[in-house]
């Protein structure tokens, strides 16, 4: 859920919240009323909700705009709160407003109030998110067009094992990569033609002619094998490997081939202890990941050298990973008001009448 919180006029107090959930905001709050926001006079999108506390023997009102569960977020809100009901529906000019809110599902005001009824009006200004994402639908398939066509040179680095198993240059980069098939060889400091395929497929799916270079054993996974090495490569243990993380650099390359292999656990001295709770937490949670905007995506490397006959010799495919990039898109906006029980006098929206205690 995101939060923001932004200040107004001098009358307006907002608290420091933003780690709080809006249900840790109830504590000690009381008169609460709760109305429907309306986008477009007939969708629903969220909630307003009034309460009272009381701050250092003041009586205080909570308002809050929350469309977490509709798929729509905020960028503008206008409250009006007076002791007479409003005239004209005209939310720009009403005394409170939080402007350029960058797609929030919720917003709260903190007003001062006195012993007198109040006259409430809330607006919004909303857009249904579509994306499901922060707004931004990944492009697989830019991410396979940015990847060389044919055998493109790559030299390949042993780098002492700190961050990676090793270090990828390619015409395009400079990479640090996994191994991805134990059954192959691969030098150091050797120049190799090598071609390159995107894990994900334009609908994000597995591509499999990334899946056919893993190991043989990847088809004992319940998944498949590239749900599983995405998800691995966006974990914090694998991208701060080096820098003080849990897991060496041993324990990550020997989880990757008892994936890919159905490599041995204790392999290469592997801490066995890690490379279970590697395993454990891949097959956990890696059977459907599919990697969306800022995330990072499996790229596999088919390093190729000619025997002396010219035929195709085979090498340890390897994998490296890059970030996901997309659109953001933004569906319909509408206006939103809360649902009063009073129409004004122009225009569709409503207020209402609060009562305080």
């Amino acid at each position: 859920m995101r939060t923001l919180l932004k200040g107004s006029l001098a009358l307006l107090t907002v608290f420091c919240l933003a780690t709080l959930s809006v249900q840790s905001l109830a504590c000690d709050t009381y008169n609460r009323v709760t109305k429907t926001l309306y986008a477009g006079q007939k969708t629903p999108v969220g909630t307003l909700t009034v309460e009272q506390y009381k701050s250092g023997g003041k009586k205080m009102l909570r308002v809050t705009y929350d469309t977490s569960s509709s798929g729509w977020v905020m960028n503008t809100t206008h409250l009006y709160v007076g002791t007479c009901a409003p005239s004209k529906s005209a939310p720009g000019r009403f005394p409170y407003k939080h402007e350029g809110l960058d797609k929030v599902t919720v917003d709260v005001y903190e007003i001062p109030i006195g012993c007198k009824p109040l006259y409430i009006a809330a607006h919004a200004d909303v857009c249904e998110d579509t994306a499901g994402s922060g707004g931004c639908v990944p492009d697989y398939a830019a991410a396979a067009a940015a990847l060389p066509g044919g055998l493109t040179d790559l030299n390949v680095e042993w780098a002492g094992y700190i961050s990676s198993y090793f270090t990828s240059h390619t015409t395009f980069g400079t990479f640090l990569s996994w191994c991805l098939d134990y059954n192959g060889p691969i030098g150091n400091e050797v120049t190799y033609g090598t071609a390159y395929v995107f894990s994900l497929l334009p609908d994000g799916s597995p591509n499999p002619a990334a899946a056919a270079l893993l190991g043989s054993q990847a088809a004992a996974l319940s998944g498949s094998p590239i749900n599983y090495l995405n998800y691995l490569i966006n974990q914090p243990y694998v991208i701060d490997c080096g820098n003080g993380g849990p897991y060496s650099v041993v324990d990550i390359q020997v989880a990757i081939w008892h994936i890919t292999n159905g490599l041995a656990i204790s392999s290469f001295g592997a801490n066995v202890a890690n490379v279970t709770a590697i395993l454990d937490d891949v097959i956990a949670n890696g059977a459907s990941f599919v990697p969306t905007c800022d995330d990072l995506a499996l790229v596999v490397g088919d390093p190729q050298t000619p025997d002396p006959g010219g035929n195709y010799q085979h090498n340890q495919h390897f994998g490296f990973a890059v970030p996901v990039t997309g659109e953001v898109v933004q569906g319909d906006c509408e206006t939103a008001w809360a649902k009063g029980t009073c129409q004004f006098r122009t225009g569709w929206g409503s207020y209402f009448k609060y009562c305080v205690k």
